[in-house]
């Protein structure tokens, strides 16, 4: 069986025609540290077992791509997984989406929520490297 919150993958491709996979078809693992936030052109999330995109965010030259996945124990059972992934345009504008694991569904928010349990904004060095927990 896979690790929790393997179900989703990350690609994304810059304005040069490039693009970075989270994890290669060879294995080798990517991170989000390692892209360059101000000139990626989309950023697709994948259910890689079903071989199907599950989301598209497309992004003007100078927006900046944020991504986290957050992991909560729910006390009863199998974490819940979310994936947050969001914009903020040159402009300080942001979007943002959640998109959980466990059934796919998706929730949007217009901004970062300091008291929400996933949409809070990044503010520690944990949470910077896309791997939070929630507790």
């Amino acid at each position: 069986m896979s690790n929790i919150g393997d179900k989703f993958r990350w690609v994304t491709y810059n304005y040069e025609g490039g693009s970075v996979s989270q994890v290669t078809a060879t294995g080798q693992k990517n991170s989000y540290e390692d892209l360059d936030l101000t000139n990626i052109k989309s950023f697709e999330l994948w259910d890689w077992r079903a071989n199907q995109r599950v989301l598209l965010v497309n992004f003007d030259q100078g927006d900046r791509l944020v991504w986290r996945r957050r992991i909560q124990d729910t006390g009863y059972g199998p974490e819940e997984v979310c994936h947050i992934v969001g914009k903020i345009t040159r402009n300080g504008e942001k979007g943002i989406v959640g998109i959980f694991e466990s059934d796919g569904h998706i929730e949007a928010v217009g901004d970062f929520l300091p008291t929400s349990n996933w949409f809070y904004p990044p503010s520690s060095e944990v949470e910077e490297t896309g791997d939070a927990q929630v507790s």
